[in-house]
Order: C-alpha cells, then sequence, then structure tokens
C-alpha cells in the first residue's frame, strides 16, 4: 500500500479496509487479537510507522519534524486505497490517525481511537520518555520477565509476545527526539469531520472530558478498570463497544 512504511494484509480482497495504527514503540505486528477478531470480516492493514517494526527509519530532514513526518507518512498509505478505510490508532497512532482525518477528511471513513496521545510534551513527560528509553536499552535482557508480567496482569500470550518483540526493534534515537509539541485537544477533536469513537481509561491524562468535546460526530467512552492500552486490559469491553461503532457505519 505504501511506499514508505511496512504493511501486513489481513482478510479477503473484497471486504472493507481497516487500517490499525500502533503507539509509540509497538509496530504492525502488535495487533495479534485484533487481526484474529476482524480479518474474517475485514480487509485488515496493520502499519508500521517509521522508526518502528521493519519501516524505515528517519532522515535527518524528517528527525526536524517527527510528528509531521508520521502524518504524512499515514496519508501516502491511506492515497492507496480505493475506498476510504476505517482507522484504527492507538496513543502515538491514534494521533497521528487525528491529524490526518484533519488534513485529509475525504481519506478517513471513520476514526476509532484508543487512549490518543492528545497531549502536550511538557518537561514532566520528557523526564518519563527518558526512563522509557533508558529501560528499553537493556529491554532484551528482561524480555521473558516482561512477557510473563504482562500475562500475568491479564494481556493474551499472543499479545505479551508481540508487545515484548517489538521493543527490540525501535529506533533509540527517535525515541530520544521525538517531541508530540502543541496540541489543543478539545479544537482537534471538536474539528473532526469523521464518525469518531474514543477508547480511553476514566483516569485518562491525554484525552479531554467528554462534556469539553461537543462535536456530535465524535463518541467518547471511558473504562474503569483499563490502563493505556485498553484493548489487552479489558478485551471483551474493547471489542464489544468497538464492534457496535462499526455496525453502525454500514
Amino acid at each position: 500500500m505504501s511506499g514508505s512504511l511496512s504493511v501486513n494484509v489481513h482478510g479477503q480482497p473484497h471486504d472493507p479496509a481497516l487500517v490499525l495504527v500502533h503507539g509509540v514503540t509497538d509496530a504492525g505486528t502488535t495487533w495479534p487479537d485484533a487481526v484474529a477478531h476482524w480479518s474474517a470480516d475485514w480487509r485488515v492493514h496493520t502499519v508500521s510507522l517509521r522508526g518502528h517494526g521493519e519501516s524505515p527509519r528517519f532522515t535527518e530532514e524528517q528527525a526536524g519534524d517527527m510528528v509531521a513526518t508520521h502524518v504524512a507518512d499515514l496519508v501516502e498509505v491511506l492515497e492507496g486505497f480505493d475506498e476510504s478505510p476505517v482507522v484504527v490508532g492507538h496513543s502515538l497512532g491514534g494521533r497521528t490517525a487525528v491529524l490526518a482525518a484533519l488534513q485529509r477528511p475525504e481519506l478517513v471513513r471513520a476514526l476509532v481511537l484508543e487512549d490518543p496521545a492528545l497531549m502536550d510534551t511538557t518537561p514532566h513527560r520528557r523526564r518519563e520518555m527518558r526512563l522509557w528509553i533508558d529501560g528499553l536499552k537493556d529491554f532484551g535482557q528482561r524480555k521473558d520477565t516482561e512477557i510473563a508480567r504482562q500475562i500475568e496482569a491479564g494481556w493474551s500470550a499472543a499479545e505479551a509476545q508481540a508487545w515484548a518483540a517489538s521493543k527490540l526493534q525501535v529506533d533509540l534515537r527517535m525515541m530520544e527526539l521525538l517531541d508530540f509539541g502543541p496540541m489543543d485537544r478539545d479544537e482537534v477533536l471538536n474539528g473532526l469531520a469523521v464518525p469518531t469513537l474514543v477508547l480511553a481509561p476514566s483516569d485518562s491524562t491525554i484525552v479531554p472530558s467528554p462534556e469539553r468535546v461537543t462535536n456530535p460526530q465524535v463518541r467518547m467512552e471511558l473504562l474503569d478498570g483499563v490502563g493505556h492500552c485498553v484493548r489487552r486490559d479489558d478485551p471483551e469491553s474493547y471489542f464489544r463497544i468497538v464492534d457496535a461503532f462499526l455496525a453502525s457505519l454500514s
């Protein structure tokens, strides 16, 4: 689908298209349960963002504005479809999908956003990112322990293993330079022109409170007892809510 990014495709060619866009440090391979769930009825395209998985790394020029590069890459993928797909994005993938939909709404049938990263880069978040990067440097030595920890927390084995494998493919230089920049999350969601479902933890700090979202195209679902990875922490609720939203599009 794209001359730049690594994209894996699952399902039958005649089925409607879903494009899955992962969060930071994940990859297109980190959606095994979603692919298994949807590929019987959808043509599922799993994208690895630049700097992740088997996709290219950033050039010096692209590294100057990584967010814009991610958006341009995703737009290139979406331009390859004859009919606009539903785009499902998690975290960084959700932010990228939102910005692509604002820029080129005709390319997006609808959005499903899992705790999308609609926040500014603050000094506190930079410190968190530095700790995260430090943890990735020796992740290979802790991989099996981390997989076991996530399975114990309730993730499926397939999700935990794919999540862990993706950490060994991340461009650490990208992580050190990544800056989300400013964002008015209320304005962003209220400016969308496509049907949009937002799923997030009830205590999320990166999505706006529902009363601030007045756009009739946007539906927000806040769940208790889940973390940033909603689909892994509570797959039953995630797929129930998303499936109902997808059914409403037809």
